[in-house]
C-alpha cells in the first residue's frame, strides 16, 4: 500500500499572513481533489520567524479534517516559558496532532533568538507507518536520522525547509552558486539509502511561476522540493524555484522492509546497541 505524498514548494508574501494561510487551503483543496494523503508544507511559509504569528495549529488541524488530509504544518515559532522555538507539527486528517517537533539543530542567524529543542519523537499514522520530522538544517545531521529511523523505527521522514543559495556564504558560493542545490540534493537522495527511509523535503518558493524568479529578493530559495527512497533515489522532485505542488506516490512500508531485507543497517544497528544478539 502507497501513500500519496503532496509537497508544497509555496512562496511567501513576507507582508500577508492570511494571504499565505489562504493559499495554503487552496493548496490542500487541489491535493484532497488528486486524493493525497499528505500534504506537507515548508518552514515558516506563513511568515517570516520575527514577525508574530498566532499558533496555527488549530487552523491546520480544522483544514484537516475539513479536506480529510494528514498535514505537516510547516514550520513556526512558538513561545514557552519566555523561550522561542522553531515548531512544526503533523496532524491526522480527523484533527489530532500526532507529533510536534522542535528544529534541534538551528541554522546560524537562528542562534541567540531560538532555543534549540530536545528530542526527535515519533508517531505511527494511519497508515501503520511510523513518521518523524525534522526542520531544514536538521537535514545535515545524522543523529536525528539515527534516532527516528534505527531507535524507534521511522520509515518516513519528513522535513520542512526554507533553504536559499545564500545559505553557502560567499565564500561557498565562490566554489559554485549552486552550492546549496547539491547540498540538498545529495543529502536527501543519501539519508534515503543509509537509514532505510522516505524522506520528503519541502522547500520554500523564490516566486510564484518561473518567469517572475528574480535576484533581487534578499535571499533567493533554491526550491528543489523533494522526495526519495531507498533503491530508487530521487522519485520526484521540483528541481527549480517557482511553486508547485509535488505529488508522487510512494510505497513506504514495503520498500523500507525490502531495504532492510537487502542491507541489514537496522538489525547491525541494533546489535550494536546490545538490542539484540549477533547469529
Amino acid at each position: 500500500m502507497s501513500m500519496r505524498v503532496a509537497a508544497v514548494q509555496f512562496f511567501r508574501d513576507d507582508k500577508n499572513q492570511e494571504l499565505n494561510f489562504t493559499r495554503a487551503e487552496q493548496f490542500l483543496k487541489q491535493a484532497a481533489e488528486q486524493d493525497v494523503d499528505l500534504v506537507v508544507f515548508p518552514e515558516y511559509f506563513l511568515s517570516l520567524p520575527w514577525v508574530p504569528l498566532a499558533d496555527p495549529v488549530p487552523r491546520f488541524s480544522a483544514l484537516a479534517k475539513q479536506y480529510g488530509v494528514d498535514i505537516v504544518t510547516g514550520s513556526y515559532n512558538i513561545e514557552e516559558d519566555g523561550k522561542r522555538y522553531n515548531e512544526a507539527a503533523y496532524i491526522d486528517k480527523d484533527g489530532t496532532v500526532l507529533i510536534k517537533y522542535r528544529k534541534n539543530h538551528l541554522w546560524l542567524a537562528e542562534r541567540g533568538h531560538n532555543t534549540p529543542g530536545k528530542g526527535f519523537p515519533t508517531a505511527v499514522n494511519r497508515f501503520g507507518i511510523r513518521v518523524g520530522l525534522l526542520i531544514c538544517w536538521d537535514l545535515a545531521f545524522a543523529d536525528g536520522f539515527t534516532e527516528m529511523a534505527l531507535n524507534q523505527g521511522a520509515q518516513l521522514i519528513v522535513v520542512p525547509a526554507w533553504w536559499s543559495f545564500d545559505d553557502a556564504g560567499t565564500v561557498g558560493m565562490g566554489h559554485d552558486k549552486n552550492s546549496e542545490i547539491h547540498l540538498v540534493d545529495s543529502m536527501c537522495v543519501s539519508r534515503a539509502f543509509e537509514f532505510e527511509v522516505a524522506v520528503v523535503f519541502a522547500n520554500t518558493a523564490a516566486a510564484p511561476r518561473d518567469e517572475e524568479v528574480s535576484c533581487d529578493r534578499g535571499s533567493v530559495e533554491i526550491g528543489h522540493s523533494q522526495m526519495a527512497l531507498p533503491f530508487k533515489g530521487c522519485v520526484a522532485r521540483a528541481a527549480h524555484q517557482h511553486e508547485q505542488l509535488l505529488i508522487h506516490d510512494l510505497p513506504i512500508a514495503t520498500i523500507t522492509k525490502d531495504a532492510e531485507t537487502s542491507y541489514e543497517i537496522r538489525s547491525d544497528f541494533d546489535i550494536k546497541m546490545g538490542k539484540k544478539q549477533k547469529l
